[in-house]
């Protein structure tokens, strides 16, 4: 599943003019039939089936009132209106092959790849670098400022590039995120300084220092169902389950309500950040995850 939360209303100036809602925001969220549903923060239903289409569960972006996914059909990425649901542009990126995420920062869209991450144009879908990096086995990416990260599914290692020339700055930033082959790690959230990635097998969130790599909190939230993806607005950490999405406090990882949305299997997760956690975007702003898709849990052992 995709989620997301969008706020409107309210221009503030932060570095630069941003869309910044301080009423109600959106919460939009994607699953495996191909639907995207919206939500307001209280976890009730606005629209069921705002949008229907072909997509898969690897990844979802929103830049103001654009909303990008993962198209999972075509092997590319859809534009559509996160107002109105209506298609914007059907193939707004193509030719890409087994998409792993998707995550936007100021006017770069980056998708990831099995074995390498580009970056294009978020406005026109034009490929800026279509192999920016080439880490192998990409199950999962984040871009903070000028760096991209990149989890590597069969090293279990996160690695560190510079998300401009993609030039490897620390190819062992976090080493043991995961084990062997199958490191069931792939859902990866930068938030300021903190990096949060989800650990599949044990149903537990770690937290790192960001600019360190340095392990704060090996379980920072346990007792998880199938962990899936992160998000975060504001000082709420949401994690996706088996059945549910669940709200934690992003600081002490203390439960706030750990069935805020219950019902089928949930995938993936992205999120617009209140103004003290956003990363610039010209006219927008984003928190900025990696894509997962479930399924691709099963094909991996195929390779082991």
């Amino acid at each position: 599943m995709i989620f997301n939360i969008a706020k409107q209303g309210i221009v503030a100036t932060f570095l630069g003019l941003f869309a910044i809602s301080a009423a109600q925001g959106q919460i939009y969220v994607a699953n495996g039939s191909d639907y995207v549903a919206e939500y307001a923060p209280s976890g009730t239903a606005i629209n069921t089936s705002l949008i229907h289409g072909p997509m898969g569960e690897e990844g979802m972006a929103i830049s103001g009132t654009d909303l990008f996914i993962v198209n999972s059909a075509d092997n590319g990425v859809s534009e559509y209106n996160a107002t109105t649901g209506a298609v914007i542009k059907a193939s707004f990126i193509t030719g890409l092959s087994g998409v792993t995420g998707l995550v936007i920062s100021g006017s770069d869209l980056y998708v990831a790849s099995s074995s390498l991450v580009g970056v294009y144009n978020a406005i026109t879908g034009t490929a800026i670098n279509a192999s920016l990096a080439s880490p192998f086995y990409v199950s999962a990416i984040a871009v903070s400022g000028n760096d991209l990260f990149a989890v590597h599914e069969n090293s279990a290692v996160l690695s560190e590039y510079n998300a401009t020339t993609g030039a490897t700055i620390n190819s062992s930033f976090i080493a043991g995120v995961g084990s062997g082959y199958e490191p069931n790690v792939d859902p990866l959230l930068i938030a300021g300084n903190d990096l949060y990635i989800a650990n599949y097998s044990s149903g537990t969130v770690s937290e790192y220092n960001a600019t360190t790599g340095a392990l704060l909190h090996a379980s920072f939230i346990s007792g998880l169902s199938d962990p899936a993806d992160l998000a975060i607005y504001g000082n709420i950490l949401y994690v996706t389950g088996s059945t549910e999405i669940g709200e934690y406090n992003a600081t002490t990882g203390a439960t706030i309500k750990a069935n805020f949305l219950p019902g089928t299997p949930f995938e993936v997760i992205v999120v617009v950040p209140e103004p003290s956690n956003h990363i610039l975007l010209g006219m927008g702003f984003f928190v900025l995850l990696a894509g997962w898709k479930r399924s691709r849990r099963f094909s991996k052992t195929a390779r082991s």
